[in-house]
């Protein structure tokens, strides 16, 4: 229950009256209080007898001051008054019977609280009291000395607000300190802060940032560490004014340089200051990073001096010209100078320039420039003249604007830009559209997907497809499923990596045709390299490729032609070894041995036969010599036909149709024959159920419009069958030496490949139609003979002039390199009487006939031969007197063997040879040297 004391007078009735009550008392003394200022003071009084309390509260209120008082007696009644009651000071009985004052200063601890605790006991030694005021009792009294209460409370509450307020002090310090730490992190300049003796005392995050080191790092380090070397000198002696109470060199915002922790210098604003704490002196630096300041402006600097200098050498006139008359000129750059090729001093005339306008663009100029007036704006092309005569195309683009003068009137101010050589690159680029749309070669454009937005029209007249088909398609419309997957993904690597591709493509065209083209396809790329479209550029090649199908033909038959000539030459000799022994061992039987002569008279048919054959392939390979002679063709056709009437078949009919109109050709008359016979026997295979079979002629030559790729007239002749015909293979392998179509015995595969060479040598080319059940059409062309052309005569051969016997004895120098043929040529020799010398090749010729210069009268020899062939042991005695005679041998048959062109004088016998051949060239060859060698034992 509290009251209201009114007077210290009252007090001791009162502790009459309240007996053993608990002390809940509010005093109010006579004291003023300021207006507005709390005075009372809340007091806990811990005690278990209330009259002690009630002397504490009349000394405390005899003291002067205004208090509420609360006692309590147990543990939990303090600790419910502390959160309660909130006490500014604890009067508290050193020992109670369930309480102390000790454990009260404990507890009041315990609740972080600041409230002085004052010990009042009965009695308490000096070493108690002492050790009480050690663990934080604020004072300590006697209960018999209560008269300084009231002062010991004072200072207590006293102390108690002192320690607050500095408490509060150092709690606003340290919270500005934060703040001011958090601001300074928060900033992105770094704020540093040195001492006199220019050690780091403090520094923020953004130091951190920008010089690379910690707060940990740095803290404690010279200042002097984040300065370059160069400007060391300077900030020693700034730091030396600022430690003297001098001022700092440089107070204001200054752009100098730090060092980073990396030993990078970096560019910075340095703002700094020094100022006095504690008689210390402090020096503050504010740092801004100004990299990107710097960079920037480096970047704008060569920014600035690339535009200049682009503007310095652009090709571009300013000029100024008055609105009321746009047509003379103010004020015109210096580049008008170069622009025009005149000197400077001459643009003064402010009409000048219109008059260097082309009459024909005058009126236009001065209309437009008049107009401008209204819309505020030019733009327009006309052509000027320069100083050296011709005239330049230029752009004037030109606005209406403000004059810089203060009179509010308006010029028309504008650029003059020589655009020359653009409308020049203009017209070449619509010389360049025209091309391509005049262009026999396809063009096409794409985007980067590969669709079509652009197709010319060879194009359309290649493929069959129109523009509009194919605009937005892809060119696989195109594809004839010729190429695998493989070919595509290459092509696109290849463009794809920026790349031109060129390939041969198999195409098919919309009627569903194929054909070859030759295509290019490039990537057209942006500036920076991108691409941006594909370009394709094809080319028909179907006929190139069927050409060059004809030459690898051409080419594959001069192999195998090579081949079987090379094959004929080594069997010739072969053969000529059989027959001359074959002859000579039939000479050598008795009459009576008429099996051995039958056997040895197979042996000589069947190296006939072989000999025959031979001269077959020989013609095929261009080593049989042709005896030209220039004939009407109605002559061979006539003769031929009449031979195959009786060759062909009822069922088969045969017509000739002739159209040559006198035309003659340079032929070998049974060479071309052969060549009718054999395509004729071809149609005959062709046709087993029977047909028709034609043979026509005709001349093609400049005035029919068809003429081969030399141009000149020729006799086309042609057989036409109505057979089975041949697919695409077969016609691509028909002239092949040793292929056919025929069961396995009943063809050799040789008939039309030498067709092909006997045109060949006729220098006449072989050109074949054919499809399935439509028939075959051969069509042989050949030249049509010259005006001085004579009939051709076959190479001399040596023929017999005399009786077997003449010239018995004489000597003959036999020169062969094959063993068989040298030893049957020396018997046959040896049986007709001559001395008969031996060489198995040149060099060993050569040695006899030095050694028997004036014995040997004829020499037979092979032409090709190793070490040194017998034109050249003929060349060798060319001077020689007297000259034994010659006589050639080969298995080859052209007059050119082996690279030598062969005296048409000396006698040539043709390998296969047999006893009676050799017998008679060699007495032939005698006869016809006008120098016989001496007859030795005649």
């Amino acid at each position: 229950m509290a009251r209201v004391v009114p007077s210290p007078v009252d007090v001791d009735n009162l502790l009459t009256d309240m007996g053993t009550e608990t002390l809940e008392t509010e005093h109010m003394d006579c004291v003023s209080a300021a207006p507005g200022v709390e005075t009372r003071t809340r007091v806990l009084i811990v005690e278990d007898m209330p009259w002690d309390a009630e002397l504490m509260l009349h000394e405390l209120v005899r003291s002067g001051l205004e208090c509420v008082t609360r006692r309590v007696e147990v543990e939990s009644e303090f600790r419910e008054a502390l959160e309660e009651f909130k006490p500014d000071i604890v009067l508290a009985d050193y020992s109670l019977p369930r309480f102390s004052s000790m454990r009260a200063l404990r507890i009041v601890k315990e609740f972080g609280l600041d409230t002085p605790v004052i010990l009042i006991s009965g009695t308490v030694t000096e070493e108690v009291a002492l050790q009480c005021l050690q663990a934080g009792v604020a004072d300590y009294l006697l209960k018999d000395s209560l008269l300084r209460l009231g002062p010991a409370v004072k200072a207590a509450l006293e102390s108690a607000r002192i320690r607050r307020a500095r408490r509060q002090a150092e709690d606003e310090r340290t919270s500005i300190e934060m703040r001011l730490s958090a601001f300074a992190d928060s900033t992105a300049d770094a704020m540093i802060v040195s001492d006199a003796a220019d050690r780091i005392r403090f520094w923020n995050r953004a130091a951190t940032s920008i010089f690379g080191f910690s707060a940990d790092e740095i803290l404690g380090e010279p200042l002097i560490t984040i300065v370059p070397e160069q400007l060391r000198a300077q900030h020693e002696a700034d730091m030396n004014a600022a430690a003297s109470g001098g001022r700092l060199a440089s107070l204001s915002q200054t752009r100098t340089i730090g060092l980073h922790k990396s030993g990078v210098e970096v560019p910075i604003e340095l703002t700094r200051g020094s100022w006095d704490e504690g008689g210390e002196r402090f020096v503050s630096a504010v740092v801004r990073d100004i990299t990107e300041r710097v960079e920037a402006e480096e970047r704008l600097r060569a920014s600035t001096e690339y535009y200049r200098a682009i503007l310095e050498h652009l090709p571009v006139v300013t000029y100024e010209a008055s609105v009321d008359e746009p047509t003379s000129m103010r004020w015109l750059s210096p580049q008008i100078a170069d622009l025009l090729g005149i000197p400077a001093d001459r643009l003064d005339d402010p009409e000048f320039f219109f008059e260097r306008i082309h009459p024909d663009d005058r009126d236009r100029v001065r209309k437009a420039a008049w107009a401008a007036r209204d819309s505020g704006s030019l733009d327009i092309e006309y052509r000027i003249s320069h100083e050296d005569g011709r005239f330049l195309w230029i752009r004037d683009r030109a606005v209406v604007g403000p004059s810089m003068s203060n009179d509010d009137s308006h010029v028309v101010r504008g650029v003059l830009l020589d655009v020359t050589t653009a409308r020049e690159s203009e017209r070449k680029r619509t010389l360049l559209s025209a091309v391509v749309e005049q262009s026999s070669s396809s063009v096409i454009i794409t985007d980067t997907e590969g669709n079509i937005q652009y197709a010319n029209p060879a194009f359309e007249t290649i493929t069959g497809y129109s523009r509009e088909e194919v605009i937005g398609q892809a060119p696989r419309l195109l594809s004839s499923g010729r190429h695998p997957p493989s070919f595509y993904e290459e092509m696109w690597a290849e463009l794809t990596a920026g790349r031109p591709w060129t390939r041969d493509f198999v195409n098919r065209r919309k009627d569903g045709t194929e054909y070859h083209q030759l295509s290019t396809i490039f990537p057209i790329q942006d500036a920076e390299g991108r691409t941006q479209n594909f370009v394709g550029i094809g080319r028909d090649i179907s006929n190139e490729r069927a050409l060059e199908q004809q030459l690898r033909q051409a080419q594959k038959m001069e192999a195998v032609g090579e081949l079987t000539g090379g094959i004929a030459h080594d069997f010739n000799n072969v053969l000529a070894a059989i027959l001359t022994n074959a002859q000579l061992l039939a000479m050598e039987l008795p009459p009576e041995a008429v099996d051995m002569r039958s056997e040895v008279r197979d042996i000589e048919s069947a190296a006939r036969s072989g000999a025959d054959l031979i001269k077959r392939l020989m013609v095929f390979s261009r080593d049989e010599y042709l005896e030209l002679e220039v004939v009407d063709p109605s002559e061979i056709l006539t003769d031929t036909v009449a031979l195959l009437k009786r060759l062909l078949p009822e069922n088969i009919e045969l017509t000739l149709q002739e159209a040559h109109a006198g035309a003659l050709i340079n032929v070998d008359r049974s060479g071309i024959q052969q060549i009718l016979l054999n395509l004729a026997t071809n149609a005959r295979d062709a046709m087993p159920e029977g047909g028709t079979l034609v043979i026509s002629t005709c001349v093609t030559g400049a005035e029919t419009g068809r003429t081969e790729s030399d141009g000149e007239p020729r006799v086309e002749i042609a057989v036409r069958d109505t057979g089975i015909g041949m697919d695409e293979e077969t016609l691509e392998r028909a002239f092949e030496p040793f292929f056919t179509t025929k069961d396995r015995g009943k063809g050799t595969g040789l008939g039309l490949a030498m067709v092909h060479g006997l045109v060949r040598r006729h220098g006449g080319t072989t050109r074949v139609a054919s499809e399935p059940g439509l028939g075959s059409t051969f069509t042989i062309s050949l030249p049509v003979a010259g005006p001085d052309e004579d009939e051709q005569s076959p190479r001399k051969t040596a023929a017999p002039r005399s009786e077997p016997g003449a010239h018995s004895g004489a000597t003959v120098l036999l020169v062969e390199d094959e063993d068989p043929v040298r030893r049957a040529g020396q018997r046959v020799l040896d049986r007709l009487g001559y001395r008969v010398l031996l060489a198995e090749n040149g060099r060993k010729a050569m040695e006899l006939l030095e050694a028997h210069r004036a014995e040997i009268s004829l020499v037979v020899t092979d032409i090709i031969m190793p070490e040194l062939g017998g034109a050249k042991l003929y060349e060798a005695t060319h001077d020689w007197e007297p000259r034994p005679a010659f006589l050639f041998t080969s298995g080859y048959s052209q007059p050119e063997v082996g690279g030598s062109v062969l005296d048409a004088d000396v006698p040539f016998l043709r390998k296969p040879w047999d006893a009676t051949g050799l017998a008679e060239a060699v007495r032939g060859a005698l006869n016809e040297s006008q120098d016989s060698a001496p007859v030795v034992g005649s």
